[in-house]
């Protein structure tokens, strides 16, 4: 290649970003703005005092539910994973298909998931059921 050709090449490129920073309209990919917070997100923690007995982490499930459904790249990443478990599960007598699903997608979004044992009434387990994580 030329020093001729060189030349041509990067000017060509200043004036392309010349030309971008002087149109304004122009964007070649952009984020949506900050997120709104509601006036009574911030003491939605208040449930989270100290009781004396244990402790719970001033974490707003609510939000943290609402943060998840956002938007479409959060959400399509969740239910990707979730569905991939989904395909990989093999189905258990105790554990059906749909409550599997449900506990998949709370350790996604929440990071802890609950299984409920039933019993019948010698004490057997019957059947594992989805517990909300929120």
């Amino acid at each position: 290649m030329s020093r001729k050709n060189k030349k041509v090449r990067m000017s060509s490129r200043i004036d392309l970003a010349d030309a971008l920073r002087k149109e304004s309209s122009l964007s070649a990919f952009t984020f949506d703005g900050p997120y709104r917070l509601t006036g009574h997100d911030l003491l939605d923690n208040m449930y989270c005092a100290d009781n004396g007995r244990w402790y719970e982490t001033p974490v707003d499930w609510y939000g943290l539910a609402r943060a998840a459904r956002q938007t479409s790249w959060h959400q399509s990443a969740l239910y990707f994973k979730r569905n991939v478990l989904l395909g990989c599960y093999i189905p258990h007598p105790l554990l059906s298909r749909q409550d599997f699903s449900a506990l998949a997608l709370d350790w996604f979004v929440f990071g802890n998931a609950f299984l409920e044992l039933r019993s019948n009434m010698l004490g057997e387990p019957l059947k594992l059921r989805h517990a909300l994580a929120k």
